[in-house]
């Protein structure tokens, strides 16, 4: 082998070797500019999830009062607070179903009775008072920082927007 095969053939291998301190660094760059955008909208689809996944917690709630109410043919209680839901009898303390709210989602106050026949009545969770007030336009609304949803609960109807 001549002297120029040689240093050709070794000038090769050492080029081959990795990468430069260059190289490197602007990879680097590149990675932290990507995550500077990525995290603020990752955030905010966490927050959606959140409340999407809240909103049908409090959804599966109400039509679990619903239910029993026609099921048991008596009325059953749904109400939200703060801190989460419950799902009762109006005599009774006792929880049929119940929940908690997670990390920083905040519930407005509602309340609704569930007659045997399914319809939502007004009522206040601290009363043993069945509601006589049928719900024309009932709203419970979930936040969870910039996200909000709102169940819509009707006469005849009780959905998520």
């Amino acid at each position: 082998m001549d002297k120029s095969t040689y240093q050709r053939n070794r000038s090769a291998r050492h080029r081959s070797g990795g990468f430069t301190l260059i190289e490197l660094v602007v990879t680097l760059a590149v990675a932290a500019i990507l995550l500077g955008i990525a995290v603020p909208s990752f955030q905010g689809m966490m927050e959606k999830n959140r409340v999407a996944a809240q909103s049908n917690e409090l959804l599966g709630g109400l039509q679990t009062a619903r239910s029993e109410a026609i099921s048991k043919n008596a009325t059953h209680r749904f109400c939200s607070s703060t801190s989460g839901w419950i799902v009762r009898t109006p005599a009774s303390a006792t929880a049929i179903r119940e929940g908690t709210l997670q990390g920083s989602t905040t519930v407005t106050g509602y309340c609704a009775d569930f007659r045997a026949d399914g319809l939502p009545y007004s009522c206040t969770c601290s009363s043993t008072t069945v509601g006589t007030a049928l719900i024309t336009a009932g709203q419970i609304t979930i936040t969870a920082g910039a996200q909000t949803r709102n169940i819509r609960i009707r006469t005849g109807s009780i959905h998520v927007e």
